[in-house]
C-alpha cells in the first residue's frame, strides 16, 4: 500500500491553531525478532505527541508505507494495528530485513527500526524462558502495582502483556511497561480485580 506523504501531511494539519502542538515521542519501541517460517510476529510501535501522531511502517529497500489506518489487503500478509503495531503472517525468508516505524506530525516525526530473521524451523533457536513471572496482588484503590516478568533468550525475547486475551496498550497514562518488562500500573481502579494480566 503506498500513501502520499503530501496528502498524510496535509491530514495531519488540521489541527486547530489554538491547540499546543508536541512533537511525537515513542514510548514503545519495536525489537529485533526471530520467527520460523510459517509463524506470525508482531513488532509492537507507539507514540504519544499533539496531535497525536500517525504510525506508519516501512521496510528498508521498499517504498511502501504501511499506516494504521489503512484497511488491510485480503491478499497482503502485512498488516498494521490501530495502535501502529505491524504484524506478518505466514512469515517468509523473504521477509527477513530491517523494518522502519515513524511517528508523523505537524511538529515533526521520529523514526525507530527493528530487524526480523526467519528461521527455517523453530528448532534453529532454542525458545525464550520465563525466570519469573507476574504473581496476584493486593492493592489499594489508587495504589501503584507492578506486575514483574523476567524473560531469558538469544535474542532478547520481546515481552508483550495481555489483560483478559487483550493486547494491553499503553496509550493509558495509567499503565507504563517498564525496560525489564515489568507492567506498572499507577491509580488502580476497582475494576482491575477480576482481570486477569
Amino acid at each position: 500500500m503506498l500513501c502520499d506523504m503530501r496528502c498524510c501531511v496535509i491530514m495531519l494539519a488540521n489541527c486547530p491553531h489554538a491547540c499546543p502542538v508536541v512533537p511525537p515521542v515513542f514510548v514503545v519501541r519495536p525489537r529485533n525478532q526471530v520467527v520460523a517460517v510459517g509463524r506470525t510476529v508482531t513488532f509492537q510501535c507507539e507514540a504519544t505527541g499533539n496531535p497525536q501522531p500517525a504510525i506508519f511502517w516501512q521496510r528498508e529497500g521498499s517504498q511502501n508505507l504501511l499506516f494504521s489506518y489503512q484497511p488491510p489487503q485480503p491478499s497482503s500478509r502485512v498488516s498494521v494495528s490501530q495502535t501502529g503495531d505491524l504484524t506478518i503472517t505466514d512469515a517468509e525468508r523473504s521477509d527477513v530485513g530491517y523494518y522502519s516505524c515513524q511517528a508523523l506530525n505537524i511538529a515533526g516525526s521520529v523514526i525507530t527500526k527493528a530487524l526480523l530473521e526467519v528461521t527455517d524451523v523453530v528448532s534453529d533457536r532454542p525458545p525464550p524462558v520465563v525466570r519469573q513471572g507476574p504473581t496476584n496482588q493486593t492493592v489499594s484503590v489508587d495504589g501503584t502495582v507492578v506486575l514483574s516478568c523476567l524473560a531469558m533468550g538469544k535474542p532478547t525475547p520481546t515481552i508483550l502483556w495481555r489483560k483478559d486475551g487483550v493486547l494491553v496498550s499503553t496509550h493509558d497514562s495509567r499503565v507504563k511497561q517498564l525496560d525489564t518488562g515489568a507492567l506498572q500500573i499507577r491509580y488502580a481502579k476497582v475494576t482491575h480485580n477480576t482481570l486477569n494480566y
